[in-house]
């Protein structure tokens, strides 16, 4: 695995948003190749990209053989042929970004279990050349932008352009010799184009092509994967076109003993000379194909895949979790953050930010910023002064019921002393400048009546007297004198008031 990750630098560059990395897939027009896809907020994903020769990009023909690939491939939409997903051209070069599918050619399987002298189930095979047939019908329906059908001929239907995936579905690929309407680039007239070895006889003579020239290619494909052996070809070009136009073809039931005799029926009505006697569909054929030899689920394909290149698809996989693992590589310098809560290893702890201080507003109306939002001046004031007052009123309280508490114990029996003012007289008879005291005045009772008797107030839970709460202001003691309460325009220190009282601030500051 390391050697595959250090192995997988970028060989060619990059071309707009794609990286391109190792080479896996060749053929004689362009090479495809492994690729990231790069894009905003750390998006990637794995593509294949193919790209034309160097050589035949210089080429008149090659550019736009290139578009009418891109062009044909947006108008099939199947999950049964492989998708062109981006068309890329910069620097006079032109690419097309495919769906990368995980798994082999069909060739490639064929090729490891014939080396073996083995053969492939025919319940895979009916699956394999199914799904083939599928997307074959699927591109044979396509339709131009208008509605207008395409009359789209592949014309290289052949086991390297069937791709099986280890999803065990096989799907169609490379349509750049399709012939279509509409095309930019159009076949001179006795050019040949596609794989001898799978041509139809009137391909391989120069002469019309239809569906029913690819029909003649998938049957082709039906009897070599039946048979486990090749079927037209040769070693000499000419030997193959001479199989193909005057060769008999074997009897597929009499190379695999397996088979029945409706299974060589399916794949010589397929292989007829005449085009009318084929399959009038790709469809029709896949019905019958399925009929006859059944249709293994994509488990089994992929299972029997992995079996027969096992060692083909680790290396694939591989190379795919490098790729991965380069184009999210920008996320491991992001921290610990983007791992998700279950993992293994525990996420570090980190530090809680520190709020900022808020800023100064500049503004002499706005004084303090509470949960984000400016508060006036105005309404900061009014809210200690509410405070001030708050505490004020209750040091007064206290002061005054400490008072009343302790003139009221006094034993009669003892003689009276000279009264001496207590501290609330003393503030009440010299209040301080910063404390607005409420003026207290005398009871007025008449002569004939007795004064009344002292009440004591009640103790509160702390073993503290509670004057009562709103007539404090107008209940005095008998032995205040009426000058005592009288205020004095005189001012007092902070220094000459009780030690309950100093410290309380006011609102007037």
């Amino acid at each position: 695995m390391p050697s595959e990750v250090d192995s997988l630098t970028p060989c060619v560059g990059r071309i707009g948003r794609y990286v391109l990395y190792d080479e896996i897939a060749a053929g004689g027009v362009a090479t495809v190749y492994l690729a990231k896809q790069e894009g905003a907020s750390g998006f990637a994903r794995v593509v294949a990209v193919k790209r034309m020769h160097g050589h035949l990009a210089r080429h008149s023909d090659a550019m736009p053989m290139m578009r009418d690939e891109a062009w044909l491939s947006t108008r099939i939409r199947h999950p049964k042929v492989v998708s062109v997903l981006d068309v890329v051209e910069e620097d006079g070069e032109l690419v097309l970004v495919m769906e990368y599918v995980e798994g082999a050619s069909l060739a490639e399987l064929f090729r490891t279990v014939s080396a073996r002298g083995g053969k492939l189930s025919p319940r895979v095979v009916g699956a394999l050349v199914v799904d083939m047939l599928e997307g074959l019908d699927a591109a044979h329906r396509a339709c131009a932008e208008d509605g207008t059908p395409l009359d789209l001929i592949h014309r290289d239907v052949s086991p390297s352009n069937v791709l099986v995936g280890t999803d065990g579905v096989a799907r169609l690929a490379d349509f750049g010799v399709a012939k279509a309407a509409g095309r930019m680039q159009s076949t001179q007239q006795g050019e040949l184009k596609g794989k001898f070895a799978y041509m139809a006889p009137e391909q391989a003579r120069g002469e019309t092509l239809s569906s029913q020239t690819d029909i003649y290619a998938a049957g082709v494909v039906l009897w070599e994967c039946l048979a486990g052996r090749r079927l037209h070809y040769a070693d000499e070009v000419a030997a193959t076109v001479a199989n193909i136009l005057y060769g008999e073809i074997p009897r597929v039931d009499e190379v695999n003993s397996e088979l029945t005799p409706e299974v060589d029926a399916v794949a010589r009505r397929a292989l007829a000379s005449d085009p009318a006697a084929r399959y009038p569909t790709a469809a029709a054929m896949a019905t019958a194909v399925e009929q006859v030899l059944g249709r293994a689920s994509p488990s089994d394909v992929a299972a029997v895949l992995c079996t027969e290149l096992g060692e083909c698809i680790a290396r694939r996989k591989a190379c795919r979790a490098a790729v991965e693992l380069a184009s999210t590589s920008h996320a491991s310098r992001l921290g610990r953050s983007l791992a998700p809560p279950h993992s293994r290893e525990p996420r570090a702890l980190e530090p809680e930010p520190t709020r900022p201080a808020p800023p100064s507003t500049g503004d002499p109306h706005v004084s303090s910023f509470e949960g984000g939002v400016a508060r006036p001046a105005a309404a900061s004031s009014r809210a200690r002064g509410h405070r001030r007052r708050t505490l004020w009123g209750a040091s007064v309280a206290l002061a005054l019921a400490a008072t009343v508490f302790v003139s009221g114990r006094r034993d009669p029996s003892s003689p009276s002393p000279s009264p001496s003012p207590s501290p609330l007289q003393r503030v009440a008879a010299d209040p301080p400048s910063r404390l607005p005291l409420p003026t207290v005045d005398p009871p007025v009772a008449p002569a004939s009546e007795a004064p009344k008797p002292e009440v004591v107030p009640p103790l509160g839970t702390r073993g503290q007297a509670v004057a009562p709460a709103r007539r404090r202001s107008k209940e005095v003691p008998s032995h205040v004198s009426p000058a005592a309460t009288t205020p004095s325009p005189q001012r007092t220190s902070p220094s000459q008031l009780p030690s309950a009282l100093v410290g309380i601030p006011t609102d007037r500051e």
